[in-house]
């Protein structure tokens, strides 16, 4: 139960470590090695208000051009803050990546056909 003393960032943060306990080093491969996305599936359904955002490394900062922008992850936007699967995503904390933005139709559709299985990490 969400209330004033335990707010919904530490909810996010104790979901997170519950998966992750699962097996620390695998959780963390899988969900940052093609399966960011389908991290963020797995929060919508506990948090219905999440959204997906893309995180990558524009080469162009002073021309945000869709060939310009590289999307490199995904993580979720709950409450005015980003997580994946290792907790809250900073991105001033961030040294591969240098900008987010919220995904559109087609950068879900093109999510929704990777996996880590594709890249074969486990």
């Amino acid at each position: 139960m969400l209330t004033n003393q335990y707010p919904i960032h530490n909810h996010v943060l104790d979901f997170i470590q519950l998966i992750k306990d699962t097996s620390p080093k695998d959780m963390t491969k899988i969900f940052t090695q093609g399966g960011c996305y389908r991290f963020h599936l797995i929060m919508k359904v506990v948090f219905p208000e999440a959204k997906p955002y893309k995180v990558g490394f524009c080469r162009n900062s002073n021309n945000l051009a869709k060939k310009d922008f590289l999307p490199l992850h995904v993580v979720s936007e709950i409450g005015n803050r980003y997580y994946d699967i290792n907790g809250e995503f900073k991105l001033n904390k961030q040294r591969t990546y240098n900008l987010l933005a919220e995904m559109t139709e087609e950068d879900i559709r093109q999510a929704e056909k990777f996996s880590f299985v594709i890249k074969r990490c486990i």
